[in-house]
C-alpha cells in the first residue's frame, strides 16, 4: 500500500481533542523551549478554580512563539489551537500538530470548515486557544482584531480567558528572526463566565475585547525600562521595518549596525538595550520606534491617495508542497514581478504550476507558459511581510509567499503598509479597527 502524501492526510483531517500522551509530550517539550528563553506569569483569577473547566482562551499575539508560553502558563486545560495553515505545514511539525488537534485555517479569509471544527470540538468538550489578532504583531503594538471574533465568541458560550502579554515583542521582534534575552510577562484574566457571556450583547463584547487586548511593548518599557540583550544590537535588522528618513525623507536609504540605523543623508539613530531611541545631531518627529512606524504610515497614507500609485518588486513564488516527496513544505512556482496598485495585487511570471489550497490534488493541466495573477485589493486585507524578507497572503484558500531576488528586500514593509491601507478603503469595518489602533499607538 503507497504511503499518503501531506496532501491525502489533510484532505481527510478532522481535529480531535488532545489525548494525555501527546498533551503530556507538547507541555515537556514547550518546558524545554520555555526554559531557553523564561517567561514571569501572573494570574489574576484563583487558579484552583479553573481546573478541569472548559474555557476559551484569547490570547494577543505579539510575538512568533506566543503559542509556547501561553500554554506553558495555562495548565489546567489541554486547548486545541487554531492557526494558519502557513504554521501548521512546515516540515517537521505537521504530523506533530495534527496529532495534538490544531484546528488550521487560511489567515484572513473566511473559512467555515475551520469555524464547523471549533463548535464540533466545543461540544464535545475542548477548551479552544484563539489569537483574534490572526497574526504576529508588525510593530510591537496591537493589531486590529478579527471582525467575527465576538460573533464566535457568543457562539462558542465557554469561559473566557484572555490572555495579554508584556516584552514579548521586545524579545522577539518580527523585523529581526533572531530572539534576544530580556523580561516577557503573561498575564492571565479570566475575562467573562460562561453565564456572564450570555448577558453581555455582540457589540459590548467587541468593545470589551477590543480594549482588554490593546497593548504596545514600547510604551509599557518606557515606564519599565526593562533591557533586551542581542549581540546583534537592538537596531539589527530594523532597516526592514523603519524604511522612510525623518531627516531627508526618501525610502530604503538606511542601515542597521548593532544598534545604530544610519540614513546615506548622515542621520542616524541609536538604539539601546531598552529600545530606547537617541538621534546623534539630529531632531525627530518621534521618540519611540513604533511612533517612526505609524509616521510612515501616515506618509503612505498620503501616496496611496494618487490613483497612479504603485510598488513593486522581483520574486519568486512559492506556495505548499504537499507531495510528501521533498524534505520541505514549500515549493517554488516561479519568478516574476509583483505589483501593488489602486486596484488590487498582480503577479506576472514565469510559473509552470499553480497554487491550489493545500487539500487539493495537483493539477493535470498546469500551466506551461507562464502565469499572469490578479489579486483585487477588495480581498486582501494585508499582506504581512517575512522578516524583510517579502510577503505573503492568501487567496481563494491558496497561499502564496513572494520572496524578493535581485531587489531591495526593504520593500516588503511599504508593500504590507500600502496593502492594508489601499484594502481599507474598501472595507469600512477594517478600516474604523485599523485606524483606532493606529491613531492611538494599540493603547487607547
Amino acid at each position: 500500500m503507497s504511503r499518503k502524501t501531506p496532501q491525502q492526510i489533510l484532505k481527510d483531517y478532522k481535529p480531535e481533542i488532545p489525548g494525555k500522551g501527546i498533551s503530556v509530550f507538547c507541555r515537556t517539550l514547550f518546558s524545554g523551549l520555555e526554559a531557553s528563553k523564561p517567561a514571569k506569569y501572573t494570574y489574576l483569577f484563583n487558579k484552583n478554580k479553573m481546573k478541569g473547566k472548559q474555557v476559551l482562551i484569547l490570547a494577543c499575539h505579539a510575538s512568533h512563539d506566543d503559542y509556547i508560553h501561553v500554554i506553558h502558563g495555562y495548565k489546567w486545560a489541554n486547548p486545541n489551537i487554531v492557526t494558519g495553515f502557513h504554521s501548521m505545514l512546515e516540515n517537521g511539525v505537521f504530523k506533530l500538530m495534527m496529532r495534538a488537534g490544531v484546528i488550521p485555517k487560511p489567515l484572513y479569509e473566511p473559512y467555515p470548515a475551520a469555524v464547523k471544527n471549533i463548535i464540533r470540538l466545543v461540544k464535545e468538550g475542548a477548551s479552544i486557544l484563539l489569537f483574534p489578532e490572526g497574526i504576529q504583531s508588525m510593530n510591537g503594538h496591537s493589531q486590529p482584531l478579527q471582525p467575527q471574533t465576538a460573533k464566535l465568541v457568543k457562539k462558542l458560550g465557554l469561559d473566557v480567558v484572555l490572555v495579554k502579554s508584556k516584552g514579548a515583542f521586545l524579545s522577539y521582534p518580527r523585523y529581526d528572526p533572531k530572539p534576544r534575552k530580556g523580561r516577557m510577562e503573561y498575564i492571565y484574566e479570566h475575562l467573562l463566565t460562561a453565564e456572564a457571556l450570555k448577558y453581555v450583547s455582540e457589540h459590548e463584547l467587541e468593545n470589551l475585547l477590543a480594549e482588554k487586548m490593546r497593548y504596545n511593548d514600547f510604551v509599557e518599557n518606557e515606564t519599565s525600562g526593562f533591557e533586551y540583550k542581542s549581540k546583534r544590537g537592538n537596531a539589527n535588522s530594523l532597516e526592514n521595518l523603519l524604511i522612510v528618513c525623518p531627516k531627508c525623507l526618501r525610502e530604503f536609504t538606511m542601515r542597521s549596525d548593532k544598534n545604530s540605523l544610519t540614513c546615506e543623508c548622515g542621520f542616524k539613530a541609536l538604539v539601546d538595550d531598552r529600545y530606547s531611541l537617541t538621534f546623534t545631531n539630529e531632531s525627530a518627529p518621534f521618540t519611540r520606534i513604533d511612533e517612526w512606524y505609524d509616521w510612515q504610515v501616515d506618509r503612505i497614507r498620503e501616496e496611496i491617495r494618487d490613483p497612479a500609485f504603485s510598488i513593486s518588486y522581483k520574486a519568486a513564488h512559492n506556495t505548499f508542497d504537499m507531495s510528501g516527496k521533498v524534505s520541505s513544505m514549500k515549493k517554488n512556482l516561479g519568478r516574476g514581478i509583483l505589483a501593488l496598485t489602486c486596484e488590487g495585487i498582480s503577479y506576472k511570471g514565469d510559473d509552470c504550476e499553480e497554487a491550489l489550497p493545500p487539500w487539493e490534488e495537483p493539477q493535470t493541466n498546469p500551466p506551461t507558459d507562464g502565469v499572469e495573477l490578479f489579486f483585487p485589493i477588495s480581498k486582501i486585507p494585508s499582506a504581512p511581510f517575512i522578516g524583510g524578507r517579502g510577503n505573503e497572503f492568501y487567496f481563494n484558500n491558496c497561499y502564496h509567499e513572494f520572496i524578493i531576488e535581485d531587489d531591495d528586500r526593504r520593500k516588503a514593509v511599504k508593500f504590507l503598509i500600502a496593502t492594508e491601507l489601499l484594502h481599507n478603503e474598501t472595507d469600512e469595518t477594517r478600516k474604523q479597527l485599523y485606524d483606532d489602533i493606529y491613531k492611538n499607538g494599540g493603547l487607547k
